[in-house]
């Protein structure tokens, strides 16, 4: 993993800043709403979720980060979804259930 200086601003609440990779990216849209999502791996094995959305074209895109200390963490908080399973199969994570 190639790690790179990162800081990111959410639209609310403190600034972020890490060492990390981006380990998966997707995009979304959804009646005129798009939103972009980046998965990054921190240097301490942390999983930082950013999201930056926009309801309308020409609107100011809000931005969210969450950090979660582990894959389980962040998996039980997005589940999987049409947004998520393909992220996490980009990241290489996530659980197959073999029956």
């Amino acid at each position: 993993m190639n790690m790179k200086h990162y800081k990111l601003s959410p639209t609310r609440g403190q600034d972020y800043e890490f060492r990390g990779a981006v380990i998966a990216t997707t995009e979304y849209t959804n009646n005129g709403m798009t939103a972009g999502v980046d998965l990054y791996k921190t240097e301490s094995g942390k999983f930082i979720f950013h999201l930056e959305s926009q309801d309308k074209p020409g609107e100011e895109p809000v931005h969210y980060v969450e950090v979660y200390n582990n894959e389980d963490a962040l998996i039980g908080e997005y589940g999987y979804n049409e947004i998520t399973k393909p992220l996490y199969k980009q990241a290489g994570i996530g659980k197959t259930i073999v029956v």
